[in-house]
């Protein structure tokens, strides 16, 4: 089996973490809606997992994320043609402007940004520029990785998933 992380959804698309989880029940991959089993035991650390013939089929999970962090990136990808985002002023705070992404021509979740090892969590192609949206749940993009970033002229803004109780419906 392979792994396929630390939370699934249960039948009723409510998120379940793998330490919480019971063996007699059934669940589902968030990425590729396959059925997750439940591995856990005296020397493994609590994780769902696919069974080796589905492991294949499911291309978009990136291990070590909450589900709130899986499931905005996934959100704002579906949904960016009817998203506003507000951007703060610099200096003092508050909104400077707004942005709206109506006319990408392509949205990718994890999208490999050109000539980095650097993954956005949704990168955005608008004509011949990128941006660069990226959820923060615990913790900032690090000083890095906004270098990374700059240096290749690929705007960003980050943005808290705090936005995402109860969108799992909206998301499937």
């Amino acid at each position: 089996m392979h792994s396929a992380g630390q939370f699934a959804l249960t039948s009723n698309f409510k998120s379940m973490f793998a330490e919480e989880a019971q063996k007699n029940e059934k669940y589902t991959c968030f990425t590729c809606k396959n059925a997750v089993v439940l591995r856990r035991g005296n020397m493994r650390v609590p994780h769902f997992a696919h069974l080796p013939s589905q492991t294949a089929k499911c291309s978009g999970y990136a291990g070590g994320e909450t589900p709130e962090h899986w499931l905005a990136k996934h959100y704002v990808a579906k949904h960016l043609s009817t998203l506003t985002f507000l951007l703060p002023c610099a200096e003092c705070g508050s909104t400077a402007e707004t942005v709206t992404l109506k006319s990408a021509d392509s949205v990718e979740v994890e999208g490999l940004i050109k000539n980095t090892k650097r993954r956005a969590d949704v990168l955005v192609k608008m004509g011949k520029s990128y941006f660069a949206l990226e959820v923060v749940n615990h913790h900032a993009m690090d000083a890095q990785k906004k270098a990374d970033l700059k240096h290749e002229n690929v705007q960003f803004l980050e943005f808290s998933c705090n936005f995402m109780e109860n969108t799992f419906h909206d998301i499937f």
